[in-house]
C-alpha cells in the first residue's frame, strides 16, 4: 500500500557468550539461552589458632613451683619404696619429744655384780614415733648405757643424764633415740652396787 513503510526483518539473535563462554542453547522466538554458572565460595581451610608466644613461654615462677612440688612428693612418698628410718627421732630426747608417752619395755637384761643384781637395762619403743632408746637402773649413782642399730650399726652415744627414781629405789640414765622402723636395735648398759665399788659388766639386751 502507497505511504506504507515496509516492516523490517526481524534480526536473528547473536549466540549470548555465559559466564563458560558456551552456549547452552536456543529458546523460543530464536533468543538463546544461557546458563550462568554458579560461584561457589569455598570455606578456607581449618587451622587451629596458635596462642601468643608469651602464653606458651612458662613463667619462671611457674617453674619453680612445679619443681619444688615435685620434689616434695619424692621425699613423702620415698624413691626407693624400701622402709627407711626417720632422720627427725634419731639423736632426739625420748621425754622431751612426747615419744616416752607410750611407750614400753620390749626388751630387758639383769646386771649383775659379784653374784647380786644391781640393776636393769631396758631396751624402750614407742609405738607413736617407731623409736627405740634405752634406759638403765642401778643400785649406785654410777650408771651407764647405749643404743645400737643393727642393720647401720647407728650407735646413740652414752647416757645423757643421772637421775633417781623414788618408787624404785634407784638411779637410772637413757639415751637418745634411734629410729627402729623396719630395724631391730638392742640397748647396753652397766650398774654399780649401792656403795658404787663393784661394778656389772657391760652386758645388752636381745635385739628388738
Amino acid at each position: 500500500m502507497a505511504g506504507r513503510r515496509p516492516c523490517p526483518s526481524r534480526p536473528v539473535p547473536r549466540p549470548v557468550p555465559g559466564a563458560d563462554g558456551a552456549r547452552d542453547g536456543t529458546g523460543r522466538d530464536g533468543y538463546a539461552v544461557v546458563r550462568r554458572s554458579r560461584r561457589v565460595e569455598r570455606s578456607p581451610p581449618h587451622t587451629t589458632p596458635t596462642p601468643p608466644e608469651e602464653v606458651l613461654r612458662l613463667s619462671p615462677t611457674l617453674k619453680r613451683a612445679a619443681v619444688t612440688a615435685a620434689a616434695g612428693i619424692a621425699l613423702v612418698t620415698g624413691l626407693s619404696g624400701t622402709a627407711q628410718a626417720n632422720p627427725g627421732h634419731d639423736f632426739q630426747n625420748p621425754v622431751s619429744s612426747g615419744c616416752a608417752a607410750d611407750a614400753y619395755t620390749a626388751r630387758s637384761q639383769a646386771l649383775y655384780a659379784d653374784g647380786a643384781r644391781v640393776g636393769t637395762i631396758e631396751l624402750r619403743y614407742s609405738p607413736s614415733c617407731r623409736a627405740v632408746w634405752t634406759r638403765v637402773y642401778s643400785n649406785g649413782s654410777k650408771v651407764d648405757g647405749s643404743t645400737h642399730r643393727n642393720e647401720t650399726s647407728t650407735y646413740s652415744g652414752h647416757c645423757i643424764n643421772n637421775l633417781w627414781d623414788a618408787g624404785r629405789g634407784q638411779y637410772y640414765c637413757y639415751t637418745l633415740m634411734l629410729d627402729d622402723a623396719g630395724y631391730t636395735s638392742f640397748g647396753e648398759g652397766i650398774a654399780w652396787n649401792s656403795a658404787n665399788t663393784r661394778s656389772s659388766n657391760w652386758s645388752a639386751t636381745t635385739s628388738y
